[in-house]
């Protein structure tokens, strides 16, 4: 199935605009976000990160979060290389902290489909459950949070949800190819068969000139013992092989 990333591309005046207020005792702030304090970390984190050096970009990144302990920023760049290293533990962590300094409901998001992914990937499937719909009760149309929000039910066994929740997905795009292969494959698998010739039949409405759906399609009428229409679906797909 397919695994959604919640790598959204930082939106940095958006960004900068969602930081709290920082009390008078902490130290002032330079040009571009950070302390004079945490200057150097900054830009040696950011070095790290365009050179794809994440055990160097987490070391810097943790020094500037603990001196700039509510500069929003740091703790989106130090979540993202703590997930390239796959260290999905410190990343919840450092999601959640990010959570804590109230980003506007646009970075809120964003933040909210890292977290979610990272809890998934930690295996913690009912934190993931909680942070996915809070994502989607923030955006309902989010295609991506509510495909992950299903994703996640599929791995807790909860195969009637994750396919309403692909086909809520569905509703917000028809046209994705993705979630109607992915929607088709798991009705098949658990027995859902008129389910899944639903989905192979839109995907033929999607891609009528490829083979592959007819493939699908007949192997299901077959077992639904539609044979006469199956082999006509075969010979659908057959000729559609020999096309030049």
């Amino acid at each position: 199935m397919p695994r959604v990333h919640p790598r959204i591309a930082l939106r940095n005046g958006v960004v900068l605009a969602g930081i709290l207020v920082v009390a008078a005792t902490a130290p002032a702030r330079a040009q571009g976000g950070v302390s004079k304090y945490a200057a150097e970390s900054w830009r040696k984190g950011k070095e790290a990160k365009d050179n794809r050096q994440w055990v160097e970009c987490v070391e810097h990144f943790t020094e500037v979060v603990e001196i700039d302990s509510e500069y929003l920023e740091a703790y989106l760049n130090l979540g993202l290389c703590q997930s390239e290293l796959r260290q999905w533990a410190g990343a919840v962590k450092t999601y959640q902290k990010a959570i804590t300094l109230n980003p506007p409901d646009s970075v809120k998001a964003d933040v909210l489909n890292r977290l979610a992914f990272a809890q998934a990937s930690a295996e913690q499937l009912d934190d993931a459950l909680k942070t996915y719909e809070q994502l989607i009760e923030l955006g309902p149309g989010d295609k991506n949070a509510m495909v992950g929000y299903a994703f996640t039910l599929g791995n807790k066994g909860r195969v009637v949800d994750a396919v309403m929740a692909y086909e809520r997905a569905l509703e917000i795009d028809p046209s994705d190819l993705g979630i109607i292969k992915t929607l088709g494959e798991i009705c098949q698998r658990n027995s859902m068969v008129e389910q899944a010739i639903a989905m192979y039949e839109r995907w033929i409405q999607l891609e009528p000139e490829s083979p592959d759906p007819y493939r699908y399609l007949g192997f299901l009428l077959y077992q639904t013992e539609s044979c006469a229409r199956g082999a006509e679906v075969y010979e659908k797909a057959i000729a559609l092989d020999s096309t030049p």
